[in-house]
């Protein structure tokens, strides 16, 4: 590529499940943001409705100028919905069925119903060959050809639109699953194909083989994705590359995606967490709890001391999803690249309420979505969702949301509330759409527990920064609930994920399989190694046309005790390994290890199982301006009842966002509106709002 310098206008373009957000900043800071619904049968329209809305007329000389930063959801929701195309798999003979074994850990081991996500690969598409290689790639068999083409012929009749490549010990040996590959792209030129050892360089069967069939599975839908929406911009314009946000936080080129799509499954969040942390370092807020409530889902993350934590698996397609650990993990998909620490679970805006057999109150994880979406959007839904019982409660006006543009429908609310809800419980619609919220926020909470108390941190030595449509609308009420002592409104908290993605940078990761203990490892074939790796990432964030100068890279090691199972990713502190760097960072190790799992074992070996080199190239991004105070007195446009917990309906004062500036305070309760959010502040909190723009709650207003 060779576009990296600072382009006239940045873009962010973040697709959600039922919204998408777009934010356009030029070079001198001036700001245009908007929010469209989600078109689920083709993204790509809705994504140019929102380029036309928010540029209008200089749509194609806007788009000339501009680098376009894109967060999807395609891979994710393929997965989830389990909408993959058919796909095949060739292995070596005996271990077609390692999809199916699975591993030994169960997360439910007494369960004797516990469903598992089905193969993404049925197994008359799972293919034996003959071949084996040792764990330090030394060939105990050779690999048979004949049955090769054979197997590849016969994926071929069955029309399957990908094939995954996984050899046993493929990370110390990758020719054979090369050579499988020629021998796939020879019969059929063009072929989707996704060698292992490629994708995840490194031990453990199971987990490289989802990776790859997971990989597979989802290339040729992004790819076409890609292919069009790429396609649709040019027409309109736009001259560079397309940028798509990775699961890691970092941006890559949307030719290099193709190949390797696993890397956006949480392609949205990533942008999410990225923004908090720029956030707290703005503001200086070094520790910060990230908490994102758009349509479909909520999301959080920590950012500790300013560093966003990566994760070595995650899991998707289960009874859960997210990073590896935690009650429901084992069920699903699980996808060995860099993944952000980030828990989703299923209560945002179009969360649909319900009974379940008990006759108790649930809220999710189905979604009422863009289409036909929660019952006050009026485009035909009957269930009634989270943002319906905002509406009802008096926290959202039913003529201000987006600002005005589209009209909600409270008589249909009322109905909807009161017959699925309200009646079968015996109470008013009014304390029905409280429980929804209360039973909503409960899911909330419990993400926010899983990345701070089980990760370790306490969150009262947190703030709390609220994002989404619906973020800031419970965020006080979660900030109670967990000990928080402050919650931080961004300016522009509804597409804030949008803005993340402006601010990321390029980043490639190439790693390597490598075992040893650190009391005597082999520094030269490491360093040879980490020198490898170091070159390949620089290569590739070069080819993205970064300067040198532009570039930093970062050595990782995977370590763990002796005897242990997992390991940790820990930073090494210099890329030329010696024995000072060696003992430095084993007592890293020792320290992570302590703070995680509240101990320590001084005395034990550590083990080294992987190598890896994180390239990273800045590019320049416009940023927005700073707020200016303007000292104008602050009234309030209006009131209206709200229900807030613990009092009921109060007539509240209701403030235009636009109208604060940094020298206005506002105690609770009252509502803040803008276009693409509301802030609600609880009785007894206090707004300010800082130099930067953001709203600050705390409720010191209390003491």
């Amino acid at each position: 590529m060779r576009d990296a310098a600072l382009p006239t206008i940045t873009i962010g373009i973040d697709v959600g499940g039922t919204f998408i957000d777009i934010v356009v900043i030029d070079q001198n800071g001036g700001v245009l943001a908007d929010k469209v619904l989600t078109t689920p049968s083709d993204l790509s329209v809705g994504i140019l409705h929102g380029l036309n809305k928010v540029l209008g007329d200089s749509l194609r000389h806007a788009l000339a100028r501009s680098r376009i930063v894109h967060a999807t959801t395609t891979a994710t929701n393929a997965l989830l919905q389990h909408q993959t195309p058919k796909i095949g798999l060739i292995t070596n003979r005996g271990f077609r069925d390692i999809l199916e074994i699975r591993r030994h850990a169960r997360p439910d081991v007494y369960n004797h119903r516990l469903e598992m996500a089905v193969p993404l690969v049925p197994r008359n598409l799972r293919l034996e060959v003959t071949g084996r290689l040792d764990h330090r790639g030394e060939i105990l068999q050779a690999l048979d050809m004949a049955e090769v083409d054979a197997a590849v012929a016969t994926l071929l009749r069955e029309e399957v639109a990908s094939i995954a490549v996984c050899f046993l010990h493929a990370y110390a040996r990758p020719d054979e699953e090369r050579r499988v590959a020629a021998a796939i792209r020879k019969m059929k030129p063009g072929a989707y194909v996704t060698c292992s050892a490629e994708v995840c360089p490194e031990f453990r069967e199971f987990e490289r083989t989802s990776t790859a069939v997971v990989n597979a599975a989802v290339m040729p839908l992004v790819d076409t994705y890609l292919a069009r929406l790429e396609s649709e911009l040019h027409q309109n314009g736009y001259a560079r590359d397309l940028y798509i946000m990775q699961s890691s936080g970092g941006m890559m080129s949307a030719s290099d995606i193709r190949r390797f799509p696993v890397n956006i499954i949480e392609s949205g969040p990533a942008a999410g967490v990225v923004a908090a942390a720029a956030i707290g370092k703005e503001i200086g807020r070094p520790n910060v709890m990230w908490c994102d409530m758009g349509g479909t889902t909520a999301k959080a993350a920590l950012i500790h001391g300013g560093r966003i934590d990566l994760t070595t698996e995650y899991e998707v397609g289960g009874t859960r999803h997210g990073a590896q650990g935690g009650g429901g993990y084992g069920t699903g998909y699980p996808i060995r690249v860099p993944f952000m620490d980030v828990v989703e679970v299923g209560a945002g805006g179009g969360s649909i309420a319900w009974m379940d057999e008990a006759g108790a109150l649930r809220v999710g994880p189905h979604s009422a979505g863009a289409e036909p979406g929660p019952v006050c959007y009026g485009f035909g839904g009957t269930a009634p969702t989270t943002t319906d019982a905002n509406l009802l409660l008096g926290r959202l006006s039913p003529d201000y949301f987006l600002g005005g543009e589209m009209k909600l429908d409270l008589r249909a609310v009322e109905r909807a509330i009161d017959e699925r809800i309200a009646k079968p419980l015996g109470m008013s619609a009014e304390a029905a759409a409280a429980g929804i919220i209360e039973v909503s926020n409960a899911l909330m909470v419990r993400a926010l527990r899983r990345v701070s108390i089980e990760r370790g941190r306490h969150p009262a030595d947190y703030a709390m920064v609220a994002f989404g449509g619906a973020g800031p609308l419970v965020a006080c009420y979660l900030a109670e609930e967990l000990g928080i002592p402050e919650v931080i409104v961004p300016p522009m908290p509804g597409v804030a994920s949008a803005v993340g993605l402006l601010g990321s940078a390029i980043r490639h990761e190439f790693r390597q399989a490598f075992f040893g203990s650190l009391a005597d490892f082999d520094l030269v074939a490491a360093n040879a190694l980490l020198a490898r790796l170091a070159t390949e990432g620089r290569d590739a964030v070069r080819a993205s046309g970064v300067a040198d100068g532009d570039i930093a890279l970062q050595p990782i090691a995977e370590l763990r005790y002796v005897g242990q199972a997992y390991e940790m990713r820990i930073d090494l502190p210099a890329l030329q390994l010696d024995r000072a760097v060696l003992d430095e960072t084993a007592r890293r190790f020792h320290a992570e290890h302590k703070r995680r799992y509240a101990y320590d074992m001084p005395e034990r070996a550590i083990e080294a199982v992987s190598l890896k080199v994180t390239a990273i190239g800045q590019v320049g991004s416009a940023q927005p301006p700073r707020r200016r105070p303007r000292g104008a007195l602050l009234k309030p446009k209006g009131h209206r009842p709200v229900y807030f917990r613990g009092t009921g309906r109060i007539d509240c004062p209701v403030f235009e966002r636009a109208d604060l500036a940094p020298d206005h305070t506002v105690l609770g309760p009252a509502i803040i509106e803008q276009k693409d959010s509301t802030t609600v502040l609880p009785p007894s909190w206090r707004l300010t709002v800082d130099g930067h723009g953001h709203l600050l709650l705390d409720r010191r207003a209390a003491k």
